[in-house]
């Protein structure tokens, strides 16, 4: 099984290399877009919706009540770095050559893939299983498929830029899935 994952990633790697150079339109795109899973931008937006709940005295945002939201959030958020970083340690898996070139950390499982489901799945969430019906500003169906599509761009980044496998990014996905989970059952004791 474990060759199996191998060969498989080893068969993605080398379309992506074939496919796409560092010169082309999609590769400057998505040089761009996988910044959506940099801790910095994860970090200033994580911040921002701290100090905005902390100072909203948990009143509405976009006709949702903000009343228990930091608590899941940070659960979601913390969980999914921790079991990224302790797995990153424990599996220390070289990853392809753009990582070896930019001297990053171990490669397994993708750090950008497990936060932005965190992050992004976490928000959507909340907001959808938080909004006054009354207050309906966007469609549940839209905000499903915009996160599902952010996300899934910013796991598909990091094999355009050869800094990941795709069982990187899938390991990735499921950690942020779980830390969501996590985050979603921490809500639901809080109501």
């Amino acid at each position: 099984m474990i060759d199996f994952i191998f060969n498989v990633d080893k068969v993605v790697n080398n379309f992506f290399l074939q496919n796409i150079t560092i010169d082309s339109f999609y590769y400057t795109f998505f040089k761009y877009f996988t910044e959506l899973g940099n801790y910095q931008f994860i970090i200033i937006g994580s911040i921002l919706f701290t100090v905005y709940n902390l100072y909203s005295e948990n009143y509405h945002i976009f006709g949702i009540k903000t009343k228990h939201f930091l608590l899941p959030f940070w659960t979601s958020i913390t969980i999914s770095q921790t079991l990224t970083i302790c797995l990153k340690y424990y599996f220390d898996r070289i990853g392809p050559a753009g990582r070896q070139m930019f001297d990053l950390a171990p490669s397994f499982p993708s750090g950008h893939s497990s936060i932005a489901v965190a992050f992004f799945g976490i928000l959507a969430y909340l907001y959808l299983e938080n909004r006054e019906e009354k207050n309906l500003y966007v469609n549940k169906k839209l905000i499903i498929f915009s996160t599902v599509l952010i996300i899934f761009l910013i796991g598909f980044s990091r094999l355009v830029l050869d800094v990941h496998f795709l069982s990187d990014v899938l390991v990735g996905f499921l950690v942020g899935t779980f830390s969501v989970f996590v985050g979603i059952k921490v809500r639901n004791y809080l109501n």
